[in-house]
This record gives structure tokens, C-alpha cells and sequence, in this order.
């Protein structure tokens, strides 16, 4: 071991996090930063810690998700996100119903009360968003998405008792 507990860990180029939380679990202080506000969003919800409260909520929204992700439903269009090219890899022939439960899905996202809450889920949109791309055999355009500017770095402090990471 390099750190002792309550030390501080640096990772300038921490990518998805895993130092960040695997410092944090070992009792570090950790601070981490990245040029990709992907990275930064990334390595943000992975150190957020959640309560279980927060994951009953999560799993009450999910479990309505039925209705709300019906693809006959109008979902939110993110046109801005579109002007941009964001989405020009998600709106083909068989591609279509990614993009559109991923937008019904990010449309009703403010339904959950916290913003720790609608990050985590929007990254997990995000990580199957990825998956399914793969699956069809193409690539997301680069881009930020988050609107995250590149000088943004997450830091975690342990939680309390009940939280999870």
C-alpha cells in the first residue's frame, strides 16, 4: 500500500472512477479529474452514495416503467441534443426503439425526488444505451451530453451508515 486510510488519493486521468471508489472504500480521500464530462458524470455517480431509500424509489419509478416507456408514447425530443448530432447513430432502421425508450425514459426522470436519484439512472441509461449500441453494431458520435465543463471534479467522502456506492 502507497496510502494510508485518511490519505488522499489523486487520479488526474480517473476515466469511469474505479480509483476514486476503490480508494474510498479503503478509507481514502480520493479527488479525481478528466478532460470527458463523461468521465466526470461517470466517476460522480459511481461515488455518490445512495441509501436504501433512495434505491426503493429508484425501483418504485422502474416498476412503473411499463406504461411510461411504451413506444407508441410522445416521447420528450432532446432537439437541441439532435441539432447536434447526438443521436445520429440511434435513429435508423434498427436502432429507432433504443433511442426512443431512451428519451421516454430520460423524459420522465423528474419523477424521482433527488438529483443523486436521476444521475444514477440516467448513467445506468447511458451504460445499456452503450450495451445496445454495441449489440446493432455501431458507435455513439463524441459529445457532452451532460453539459458538464471539463474543470468539474468530483470528490467523495465516506458515507453514513445505510449509504451505498
Amino acid at each position: 500500500m502507497f496510502t494510508q486510510p485518511g490519505e488522499v488519493v489523486l487520479d488526474p486521468f480517473m476515466g469511469g472512477g474505479t480509483t476514486l471508489v476503490e480508494a474510498c472504500s479503503l478509507g481514502r480521500q480520493a479527488v479525481g479529474t478528466d478532460i470527458s464530462s463523461l468521465a466526470t458524470f461517470t466517476a460522480k455517480v459511481k461515488t455518490t452514495p445512495l441509501l436504501d431509500d433512495d434505491f426503493e424509489e429508484i425501483n418504485d419509478w422502474a416498476s412503473g416503467s411499463e406504461d411510461r416507456l411504451n413506444l407508441r408514447n410522445h416521447p420528450v425530443r432532446a432537439t437541441e441534443w439532435i441539432e447536434q448530432g447526438y443521436q445520429k447513430n440511434i435513429s435508423g432502421r434498427n436502432t429507432w426503439p433504443i433511442r426512443k425508450t431512451l428519451e421516454l425514459a430520460l423524459g420522465s426522470l423528474e419523477e424521482l425526488p433527488s438529483e443523486k436519484q436521476r444521475d444514477f439512472v440516467r448513467c445506468a441509461l447511458l451504460g445499456t444505451a452503450q450495451w445496445g449500441n454495441c449489440a446493432v453494431g455501431i458507435r455513439f458520435s463524441q459529445g457532452d451530453p451532460f453539459g458538464q465543463s471539463v474543470s468539474q471534479t468530483p470528490s467523495y467522502s465516506p458515507g453514513v451508515n445505510g449509504a451505498r456506492s
